[in-house]
């Protein structure tokens, strides 16, 4: 079951299973909370011409920093969020793109966001328009919503754990 925006206030507020800071009270909505663009993100290193998912290999990525980022047509980046989130059992995160930037071809995804996570969240962003699009520090990119489980979860302790900028893949094959 989501949370309603009463629901994610309460918890903010009491500190305990779910703190977002900083927390801009008037980014709540119906059905959770919108998060903001930080100026860190990542780009893909143009000289990589394939990636083997049975050995990916790290640094192939570039860090950068800018308060306004052009994304050509059809260019992804890794994008963090201004966002530092600390989520507790039972507690985990849903995070979806804003529709409006979905209309103009900014597809924004991450996935779930497991209890006991830390720290900002690397939202993968890729524009799916026939323009360029330009981005801006501090707007609202992404809507994330917080569910509460049925029973408690295993808490994350993963390799993105405390994150303070966007990072990339420590994707390991796992085979059953």
């Amino acid at each position: 079951m989501f949370l309603s925006d009463r629901d994610i206030d309460s918890l903010i507020r009491r500190g305990r299973e779910l703190r977002i800071d900083p927390f801009h009270e008037e980014c709540l909505n119906p059905s959770g909370l919108d998060v903001h663009l930080d100026s860190k993100y990542r780009t893909f290193e143009g000289s990589i011409t394939s990636l083997d998912t049975a050995s990916i290999t790290p640094n192939h990525t570039s860090l950068h920093e800018d308060e306004t980022i052009v994304l050509a047509p059809g260019e992804t980046i890794l994008a963090a969020t201004q966002e530092y989130i600390e989520i507790q059992p039972p507690l985990a995160i849903f995070v979806m793109p804003k529709s409006g930037l979905a209309r103009i071809g900014l597809e924004v995804s991450t996935g779930v966001v497991d209890s006991g996570f830390n720290g900002v969240l690397t939202l993968v962003v890729r524009n799916g328009a026939p323009w360029s699009i330009t981005l801006h520090a501090g707007m609202r990119i992404a809507q994330v919503s917080i569910q509460r489980g049925s029973t408690p979860l295993e808490t994350y302790s993963g390799s993105y754990q405390n994150q303070t900028g966007p990072m990339e893949s420590d994707y390991t094959i796992q085979v059953p």
